[in-house]
């Protein structure tokens, strides 16, 4: 990421105004649950929330060390490549990383040009296999969806439901991303609309005031920061980036667990 975008990032973080969330105390939460619990099942809970909380926290500490620690190994080839192109065996540093680890060897031992044609034939599909999507469940062999063929099935939906992991109501400006390259493009106030989120768009969450995402489950990393910040959030809503676009006035209605376009809503 460019340095740039890493300082803009965090000036638009510190001017957010983070409201800090009071996590219940578990006496609370059984408090609020709606079936008939016996004693065995209170006490059972009871032991098991706190621990179920430290947990998920750790889940998402592994996560961050696991990033940490492929970012070590990102820096260490990024050097290998360095020194290659120095020394002439790949003629740019980016193509090193459209090599399998065994190529990389032959390289090494041996100048081989044709396994230089097969990575710059890597590179050239990479645009195009990356935009390619594929059903959440698949039999027998994979074929990925007719994106044009959903788009026009699509055109005139103007609500989608999802799954509520925070309720919560709120209304603004829908950004929509498809990569994270765009995430950037986050300004404050906005209701993300994406496919996934991983830890490293927990930086952006303090300038939005709402999330939705395709998949994920209640303890995915978009359910769990959307909690911690508060912010109405719905998981599973099926093809939300392909039915609404950045810019449009939509409103996220969590505790329904719909989305929806306001010009048709009203």
């Amino acid at each position: 990421m460019e340095p740039t975008k890493v300082v803009k990032m965090l000036q638009d973080t510190l001017q957010s105004k983070v409201k800090e969330v009071e996590k219940p105390k578990t006496e609370n939460v059984l408090d609020k649950i709606k079936s008939n619990l016996t004693l065995f099942k209170k006490l059972l809970l009871w032991w098991l929330i706190p621990r179920s909380r430290t947990a998920v926290s750790r889940r998402e500490q592994t996560k961050s060390l696991m990033i940490k620690y492929f970012d070590g190994m990102r820096y260490g080839y990024r050097n290998l490549a360095r020194l290659m192109q120095q020394e002439g065996y790949i003629p740019d540093q980016e193509l090193l990383f459209y090599l399998k680890n065994d190529e990389v060897r032959q390289i090494l031992d041996k100048r081989s040009p044709r396994i230089l044609m097969r990575a710059k034939r890597r590179r050239q599909m990479y645009d195009y296999m990356d935009k390619l999507t594929f059903p959440e469940f698949i039999i027998g062999y994979p074929k990925p969806d007719d994106v044009n063929e959903i788009q026009e099935k699509l055109d005139l939906v103007s609500q989608i439901k999802g799954f509520t992991v925070c309720n919560g109501v709120v209304k603004g400006t829908a950004k929509v991303i498809h990569s994270y390259e765009e995430v950037n493009t986050i300004q404050k106030g906005d209701i993300l609309i994406t496919h996934a989120t991983d830890i490293g768009w927990s930086p952006y969450f303090p300038l939005l005031s709402g999330v939705v995402t395709e998949i994920g489950g209640l303890i995915s990393h978009g359910a769990v920061v959307a909690r911690e910040y508060n912010l109405p959030c719905i998981i599973g809503a099926e093809n939300a980036t392909l039915i609404f676009n950045s810019g449009e006035s939509v409103l996220l209605n969590a505790t329904e667990g719909t989305l929806t376009k306001v010009a048709a809503a009203s």
